[in-house]
């Protein structure tokens, strides 16, 4: 992007954003249009690779950027796939056992840790290996809910 500039095109006077690319080749976009650019996000911008208007670089770019998308989600698939068809253990817990060890807490759960501590209890129950993350702000009671 290097700015805005009033052009008159096909006889319509109007505003445009130009979009330089390699070798000093621009773009007008109108602003009408705006909804059909981005911004970089990439890499740092004095980074950023700049193709050639009408080389094909960016569909090959783009191209080779969705395969690494589908090669990743495939992985991830596989990935939980055999996690799913792993055999897990599942835990015999004491209801009074539990309330037990819990009133020597000396604090009241909230209903967000009473909700973790109820998923946690259940994913021990489970024959399935567990995969849970209890997530919370510092001194907010992860480690009595674990």
């Amino acid at each position: 992007y290097t700015g805005l500039q009033r052009l008159e095109a096909a006889g319509i006077d109007g505003e445009f954003v130009v979009v330089e690319y390699a070798g000093g080749d621009r773009l007008y976009v109108p602003v009408a249009a705006l909804h059909l650019l981005s911004r970089y996000t990439g890499a740092a911008p004095e980074n950023a690779p700049l193709h050639k208007l009408g080389s094909g670089q960016w569909e090959r770019a783009k191209r080779k950027a969705a395969k690494q998308v589908s090669d990743a989600a495939a992985e991830l698939l596989d990935l939980y796939a055999r996690r799913e068809a792993r055999p897990g253990h599942a835990f015999g817990l004491s209801e009074a056992d539990y309330i037990a060890f819990s009133a020597a807490f000396p604090f009241e759960e909230t209903a967000d840790q009473q909700a973790a501590i109820e998923a946690v209890i259940a994913d021990l129950r489970s024959a399935k290996p567990m995969d849970r993350v209890v997530c919370g702000d510092v001194g907010f009671g992860k480690t009595e809910v674990a």
